[in-house]
């Protein structure tokens, strides 16, 4: 049982709300050098973790959204179709990831402590 956060009203219970996007914003992510770790497993005792780069990229981000009836999300779906609501577009936004060199220190001392303490 929940409240529809578009009509007010009390939803009974079994049925699940929907999340309806009703804000989103446009974000830039920056290049990260050695953001995934992927291990390979030869056989007991040979294992092998390598980082890969992360290229960064943009994407879209919800700033705003809402637990909805299904049927005021039906009404929802027929309104923006005709024009008469749309969602709203919020400033783009910039996430910055400042270079940390002991990054490097911390990667170093996991990939030996799981080459030697693996379970």
């Amino acid at each position: 049982m929940f409240l529809c956060q578009l009509t007010g009203e009390a939803v009974p219970p079994g049925i699940k709300p929907i999340k309806l996007v009703t804000k989103k914003r446009k974000v830039t992510y920056p290049a990260r050098r050695d953001a995934n770790r992927v291990a390979t497993w030869l056989d007991e005792k040979a294992d092998k973790v390598r980082s890969t780069n992360d290229p960064g990229g943009e994407g879209w981000e919800i700033t705003e959204e809402l637990d909805v009836s299904p049927k005021a999300a039906h009404q929802w779906n027929k309104q923006q179709e005709s024009g008469e609501v749309a969602v709203e577009w919020t400033t783009p936004r910039e996430i910055v990831v400042p270079y940390n060199p002991m990054d490097d220190l911390k990667s170093r001392s996991n990939r030996y402590n799981d080459r030697n303490h693996r379970s």
